[in-house]
């Protein structure tokens, strides 16, 4: 065999190789909705259909011929093994949690969810069958987590507590969202107590102050969504963006403009 037809098989197999690792980690639906967002996917696919083009060229000017069967079903075989172990070897509840939040950022598009304002279309998410089976998801992706007493497992049970808050939130189920956001942020209470320097615990602490307080600016509780904005400011004052601060500091402006 050539090197020239070592290579060709080696890029079909990095471009399936990286695709296939986020078909594991995901899905296909979910990679299918994060489309070019997800550069794993973007890179293995120009990867392998560069490789064949090229292939393809070679093939008209030299007679390049690579085809060898047991070759292919090598480069389409390894990688499907390779999704069957990664699947295998993720932690409990990863791909839940990873699925589940693949569907809502989804849902998160700027045309769907706007900060501070009650969703026309959250009475349907809530009716549709693949909301609620995300929110059972991010259930699921909890439960591993709830007698982990680790850091990485209690900050990986406030996220998802928050995460899942944010699922029925965009749901329109608004004491569902509030109870998980506030089992999200006793848990960060526990953390910050105890990992006082942590920037993961004062981001993750900075996000779901935001979120309540955007929660309650939805409802109409201008006084304290304002309130929980800036708690959300102060407490991500290291941490947050550039864009995170003009968002909380707009809704601040829009709460007050309602409440006063």
């Amino acid at each position: 065999m050539s090197i020239g037809v070592i290579l060709f098989y080696v890029g079909v197999g990095i471009g399936n190789l990286l695709i296939m690792i986020e078909w594991a980690k995901k899905g296909y639906w979910e990679v299918g909705l994060e489309g070019p967002r997800n550069k794993r996917v973007m890179v293995g696919w120009i990867i392998g259909v560069s490789t064949i083009a090229i292939g393809g060229i070679a093939y008209r000017l030299t007679g390049f011929n690579p085809i060898n069967k047991y070759a292919i079903a090598l480069v389409y075989a390894i990688p499907i093994l390779i999704v069957f172990f990664v699947r295998i070897s993720m932690p409990a509840g990863q791909r839940q949690f990873y699925v589940a939040k693949t569907r809502m950022n989804f849902w998160m598009n700027p045309h769907y969810y706007q900060p501070g304002k009650i969703l026309r279309a959250g009475n349907d998410l809530q009716k549709f069958s693949r909301a609620q089976q995300t929110a059972k998801l991010f259930q699921e992706a909890i439960l591993p987590y709830r007698a982990d007493t680790s850091f990485r497992g209690r900050l990986n049970l406030a996220i998802g507590y928050e995460e899942l808050g944010m699922m029925y939130r965009l749901m329109n189920m608004w004491k569902d969202a509030k109870d998980s956001y506030e089992k999200s942020l006793s848990t960060f209470g526990g953390l910050i107590n105890d990992y006082p320097n942590s920037a993961e615990v004062h981001a993750g602490l900075s996000m779901i102050l935001f979120r309540k307080a955007e929660l309650a600016h939805a409802q109409g509780n201008f006084s304290e969504a304002v309130e929980g904005y800036r708690k959300s400011l102060d407490e991500g004052a290291e941490t947050d963006s550039e864009g995170d601060i003009r968002l909380t500091e707009g809704l601040i402006k829009n709460a007050n403009e309602h409440y006063n």
